[in-house]
């Protein structure tokens, strides 16, 4: 399937690697137009998004590009994570509007409070961001910067065998994640790790059915997996903004810990019961 999966395409078409680095180089692009965006928090979420699946491409040409492109995933990486403080209380603001679904009644009567205090979280975040960083040029700077790097990388060398084996590896991985939140279900780091490795692949699948369907991964069910993983981190992120130095009022804390508590162990209880994959 491999050796057939280029050829599948018009003889038009651009190599494989070419298309890989054309689709990266894309994605950082993006990643820094999201920078500029009019709503800075859902332009920090979309840069993020895309910092990821241009490292996805990276994943796929490693074997390719060896110390070269894994010091420019680990850069990426690196400029993505500093974004993670922002994005999670973006994200909190709209796990404390999904609340009022199913909130009992003591956590619905403060809930309005608490969603104002994660907005106003929120925007001093932000704010605090770009006094530091105005208009966040030193980021856009930084990913020009490693789209430089990027195209200056071997592409030529990424067939069809290189990706096919990236994809098997990535697939392999997941399932060693799935396996050990199967063995450690009370493991917050080892379910972070399945939905990190399982988005990973998810990712694969998406861009490879666009640049080369023949290559996709053979996970089932694989995009409700990630959901369902990503609704279980929204979970997560409550009760991390339930901590010590959490703004919310101590006396409504233990209210949204328990709750967080409850929802998270009901949607790991799910995966157990149909098998994580």
């Amino acid at each position: 399937m491999a050796a057939s999966a280029d050829t599948a395409h018009s003889p038009d078409a651009a190599p494989l690697g070419e298309r890989l680095c054309a689709f990266a180089l894309g994605q950082l692009r993006a990643a820094s137009i999201a920078l500029e965006s009019e709503d800075a928090h859902e332009g920090v979420h979309q840069c993020r998004k895309a910092i990821r699946r241009a490292r996805s491409v990276l994943v796929l040409a490693r074997k390719v590009h060896e110390a070269r492109g894994r010091r420019l995933s680990e850069d990426l990486g690196q400029l993505g994570r500093g974004l993670s403080r922002l994005r999670d209380a973006h994200v909190l603001v709209g796990v404390m509007r999904d609340l009022a679904a199913d909130a009992p009644p003591d956590l619905a009567s403060v809930l309005p409070t608490l969603r104002q205090l994660a907005r106003e979280r929120r925007d001093r975040l932000l704010d605090a961001a770009l006094r530091r960083d105005d208009g966040f040029a030193r980021r856009r700077a930084r990913l020009d910067a490693m789209a430089k790097r990027l195209v200056r990388l071997d592409w030529h060398g990424v067939d069809s065998r290189v990706v096919a084996d990236a994809v098997a590896r990535c697939e392999r991985r997941a399932h060693e994640a799935a396996k050990q939140a199967r063995e450690h279900p009370k493991h917050d780091d080892a379910w972070h790790e399945w939905r990190r490795r399982v988005r990973r692949v998810r990712q694969l699948d998406s861009l490879l059915e666009e640049l080369c369907p023949g290559l996709r991964p053979h996970h089932h069910g694989l995009h409700d997996l990630a959901t369902a993983l990503s609704e279980a981190q929204d979970a997560a992120v409550l009760l991390a903004a339930c901590g010590r130095h959490s703004e919310f009022p101590p006396a409504v804390r233990a209210l949204l810990r328990k709750h967080a508590r409850e929802r998270l162990a009901a949607m790991r209880r799910k995966f157990e019961q149909r098998g994580t994959g």
